[in-house]
């Protein structure tokens, strides 16, 4: 059976709608923010004092049953009617399950839920599909060329807490409609050298109307890999800014410039940490150039040489543990440094790589341009398609207001 847009749009429309209100009955009962929400009417003018006793009495016991008993209760009716509204036997999926002929496993999932590309094997986090019917209708709109009004979802600059070891930058981001407002959370879980990761989480700037006030990513990010998220519906790539330019601890007569570090490895050196020591060689090649895991150069995990000849030459070394260095060697200044056979100097390197408990935080704000986009939100956690051919009018759910 074909999908009857026309339709299909008006009926997502009024349910979204019937949601809206329920959300804003939890709005004026739970917050303060307006003076029209409930509590803020009872400390209006002339309103319940909290001078008198009496009046103070009741002012609490009123502020506590909105909170213990009457948020709670129209936040039950919303998952309900939400529930209702997903149901395969008689609600929105009874329709999405018949006219988009659904498969069994989609009609069994989630309403919307997410497989993730698990062949990966970079560390990489991307959606293979999105499941369940609302995934479905998704998918079906996408071959159907059918969107509604997309948002605008900004980040604010990565801020560093003042107490981290490692360094972190934002290196691209995007983010779906489904997106909300809050502060993004990183805090790294695994500081090894190869890999770190990073829990990814949302402190919502309001509660969702089913009572959530964080989200976490399905799955941890890892540092230099993009990470694809369903649940907070974020795209990131964040890197170590370390690898492209390490910090330079010590290095005895300026010998090396240009450094740069790709494919960190833990057995490489001792958590970012890179040592190198310079020989002046009485035969062979003259510069003996050597790498080690720890500054007492007992470890030794790779090697090069150069020979005698003025200027400079640029190496990139691969160490036994897959770490590659690429550095630019100055045969004059290593003579300086290096005058007699056997003379040695040495090189520290740091690419100053998370470590377990370094947090970081940025501001994320939805703008919230579309109707569609905005409801379905606060209802799942997934996205209507925003690009297409035909797109759904969005004054379809402009809000109604209850008086």
């Amino acid at each position: 059976m074909a999908v009857n847009y026309a339709t299909l749009q008006i009926q997502v429309a009024s349910l979204l709608q019937l949601l809206r209100k329920r959300e804003a009955a939890i709005i004026h009962a739970r917050d303060a923010s307006s003076s029209d929400f409930d509590r803020r009417r009872l400390t209006q003018t002339n309103g319940f004092s909290t001078s008198d006793d009496d009046q103070a009495k009741v002012l609490t016991a009123l502020t506590n049953y909105f909170d213990a008993r009457d948020v709670q209760a129209k936040i039950a009716s919303y998952v309900t009617l939400r529930a209702a509204i997903e149901d395969s036997t008689s609600g929105l999926g009874l329709i999405l399950k018949e006219d988009l002929n659904a498969p069994a496993s989609d009609v069994a999932s989630a309403w919307i839920d997410y497989a993730y590309d698990t062949s990966l094997t970079t560390g990489q986090i991307a959606i293979l599909e999105r499941t369940g019917l609302f995934g479905l209708l998704r998918r079906q709109m996408e071959l159907d060329a059918q969107f509604v009004e997309p948002h605008d979802v900004e980040f604010d600059p990565l801020v560093a807490y003042e107490d981290n070891v490692g360094e972190l930058v934002e290196f691209d981001e995007s983010a779906e409609s489904h997106t909300p407002s809050g502060v993004v959370v990183l805090e790294c879980t695994d500081d090894t050298v190869d890999n770190p990761r990073f829990r990814v989480s949302i402190d919502l700037d309001r509660p969702l109307p089913d009572g959530r006030e964080i989200l976490n990513g399905d799955n941890d990010l890892q540092a230099e890999q993009y990470w694809e998220d369903g649940e907070t519906g974020m795209t990131m790539l964040y890197r170590r800014p370390g690898l492209a330019l390490p910090t330079e601890t010590l290095d005895e007569g300026g010998i090396f410039s240009a450094v740069s570090i790709a494919t960190p490895s833990e057995r490489d050196g001792n958590k970012g940490l890179f040592y190198e020591r310079t020989t002046r060689q009485s035969t062979g090649p003259t510069w003996l150039i050597e790498f080690f895991a720890d500054a007492a150069f007992t470890r030794r995990r790779g090697r090069a040489t150069s020979n005698t000849a003025v200027g400079t030459e640029t190496f990139t070394t691969t160490l036994n543990g897959g770490t590659a260095l690429t550095y630019t060697f100055d045969r004059a200044a290593a003579a300086v440094e290096n005058p007699a056979a056997n003379d040695t100097s040495s090189a520290t390197w740091d690419i100053v790589t998370p470590r377990i408990g370094d947090r970081w935080t940025r501001v994320v704000v939805n703008l919230d341009l579309g109707q569609y986009g905005r409801e379905a939100r606060q209802a799942w956690r997934g996205s209507f398609p925003t690009t297409g051919a035909t797109k759904w009018t969005d004054a379809n759910v402009d809000r109604i207001a209850v008086t």
